[in-house]
């Protein structure tokens, strides 16, 4: 409460520990003590003398409590971890601390949580840190420490539907993974979906195949549990964005720089904290707003500088800036540094100052055709001037269109390529090497590839294409060894990549059900498998089961259609939070 707050703030000022004489000796409270510094404090801090006292003793108490658990810890290896809940009950506010030794798993921790609120485990979702706990692994190994602070999900209801109603929220959860992985994976159906990495403009950006499956996972959860954000279901929001964290976290930073998706997802993870109330992982909040400052200000400059000199305007973007000082602004009120606090969320009010939209201009422009969002980012970007955003808004939508256009253009290219290949090789009956020297020769035009081949095939340097497929081969061996997770997609692609059918890859992948033994068969036999092999995956492969459809379909409908849909905010709820957090500081600062 905020009086415990001042109260703790005064205690700390004047280097006055409770817990020792003059107001506790023994184990015995001297009432006379703490009811005179209650009558002094309530003076000083304009609160009533009953609300200062009981700040008091609650500030006292915790903090016998506390070395009496510092003392257990210390001699019993036993650890305290303090716990909050998500969502709050009657049950679960009379759990304050849970005890355990490190080295037990986290699961039998859960099971003893549960015990006590009334829950399995399997209706509890354990985060410290940022990270969803492993139930198979040790509370050290996971990172716990003496002292740490826990969040608990409780999935777990007296409400039936509510009950029914979370079960479907879990399995979503698994099924949005499924769909996630299928649509970075090469199987016929998945395929069809043509999963592309983009910028924010629509632009492909190529990334190593290995590390595309990861992101790819990664993007497609963060887009996930940004829907749930804009549904306000924040506890399940933040089981997607946690999933989402891991997978970002296994590319390379020099992947992650190439798009901001990650800064992103570090301002949403701590945006949930906010909104569930969950104070306790401010230091987790305050780590990730320091990695989403680095990258924006790296994007874009300390003040945006090189964002407008880029672009010319920085409307768009300041949305960002908005929220990441409205969050640091709040960590800092929690941090009592009521200054720095008040610098920020002055800095993020006069920033949302500067995009707030005319509700009016945005309805006119909606008579013209416009969305609501492509009217908002336009006057947004052109600092309100109706007929400016209307231009504007035209000319990005002619961009769009023209990217849309040519990377549709890519993706027919990148069919053909292979489609090219296939009926050299299948109708034509061309040595595949040889069709793939050609095709390289002539820029993938089957006719001169087939008069090179007629006219100078001795011209042809087939060694080199065998050599460059037997050398990635090679390559993708040594990344199996190191990252299998990813080495399937690696594998089909650089197969494609060559020139050849990254079926071969993939039947000889079917055929082993190992991915090395693949590997190895297809450079000792140079990149060729037995027709059946083929005829077997076939039938295999001609679709998805209905399970893996369903997941590819949910996904789907969830991945952003739109790159800039991040960007378009109406801003209120960090209005909301900034008049609030302000007025706090201010009667913090003004006593």
């Amino acid at each position: 409460s905020a009086v415990t707050k001042m109260v703790r703030l005064e205690l700390r000022k004047e280097d006055i520990k409770l817990w020792k004489p003059p107001f506790t000796v023994g184990d015995t409270r001297m009432d006379e003590e703490i009811s005179a510094l209650a009558l002094r404090f309530s003076a000083k801090l304009k609160f009533s003398k009953a609300d200062v006292e009981n700040a008091l003793e609650y500030l006292r108490t915790f903090a016998i409590e506390k070395l009496g658990q510092n003392k257990k810890f210390k001699e019993q290896k036993i650890a305290a971890m303090r716990m909050k809940f998500s969502p709050r009950s009657a049950i679960t506010d009379t759990v304050v601390f849970m005890e355990s030794k490190l080295d037990n798993t986290v699961g039998s921790f859960m099971d003893a949580i549960g015990s006590k609120i009334n829950a399995t485990r399997e209706e509890i979702k354990l985060i410290v840190a940022g990270k969803i706990l492993k139930p198979d692994e040790t509370l050290e190994s996971q990172g716990l420490k003496h002292n740490a602070m826990v969040l608990c999900m409780v999935f777990s209801s007296l409400s039936k539907s509510k009950t029914v109603e979370i079960e479907e929220q879990m399995q979503e959860v698994k099924r949005a993974r499924r769909g996630a992985e299928l649509l970075s994976s090469s199987s016929s159906s998945a395929q069809a979906y043509d999963a592309q990495i983009a910028d924010q403009n629509g632009r492909t950006i190529d990334i190593p195949p290995d590390e595309k499956a990861a992101i790819t996972v990664a993007l497609s959860l963060h887009e996930k549990g940004r829907n749930k954000l804009k549904e306000k279901q924040y506890s399940f929001a933040l089981l997607f964005l946690l999933e989402a964290d891991t997978e970002f976290r296994q590319c390379r930073a020099e992947i992650l720089n190439l798009v901001d998706n990650f800064a992103v997802l570090c301002l949403d993870i701590a945006w949930c904290y906010l909104c569930l109330k969950n104070l306790d992982s401010l230091t987790d909040a305050k780590e990730r707003l320091k990695t989403a400052e680095q990258f924006f200000e790296k994007s874009y400059g300390a003040s945006l500088q090189r964002l407008m000199a880029i672009k010319g305007s920085s409307g768009h973007e300041i949305a960002l800036f908005v929220r990441l000082y409205t969050l640091q602004g709040i960590v800092e009120y929690y941090g009592d540094n009521y200054n720095q606090s008040k610098e920020l969320l002055t800095k993020a009010r006069g920033y949302a100052s500067m995009i707030m939209v005319d509700d009016t201009k945005v309805s006119e422009m909606m008579v013209l055709g416009f969305t609501a969002k492509e009217a908002r980012l336009a006057l947004r970007a052109c600092n309100g001037d109706l007929d400016a955003a209307t231009r504007h808004a035209f000319q990005k939508k002619e961009e769009k269109e023209q990217i849309k256009k040519e990377e549709k253009e890519k993706s027919r290219a990148r069919r053909k390529n292979v489609e090219t290949h296939d009926k050299m090789v299948k109708d034509l009956g061309f040595d595949k090497f040889v069709a793939a020297a050609a095709l390289r020769q002539s820029d993938n035009d089957i006719n001169q590839a087939i008069q090179i081949i007629h006219d100078d095939i001795e011209k042809l340097d087939v060694s080199k294409v065998k050599r460059m497929t037997t050398s990635l081969l090679l390559q993708v061996k040594v990344i199996y060894l190191h990252r299998d997770g990813f080495v399937i997609l690696t594998l089909y692609r650089i197969m494609a990549g060559a020139g050849l059918d990254p079926q071969t890859a993939e039947a000889a992948v079917n055929h082993y059900g190992n991915v090395e033994e693949a590997i190895q068969y297809l450079l000792d036999n140079q990149s060729t498998v037995p027709e059946n092999w083929v005829e077997k995956l076939k039938s295999k492969n001609e679709d998805l089961n209905s399970e893996d459809k369903d997941a590819l379909d949910d996904l789907a409908k969830d991945v952003r259609k739109s790159e800039d849909d991040y960007l378009d905010t109406t801003l209120n709820e960090e209005m909301d939070f900034i008049e609030q957090y302000l007025g706090m500081v201010n009667s913090v600062l003004l006593k």
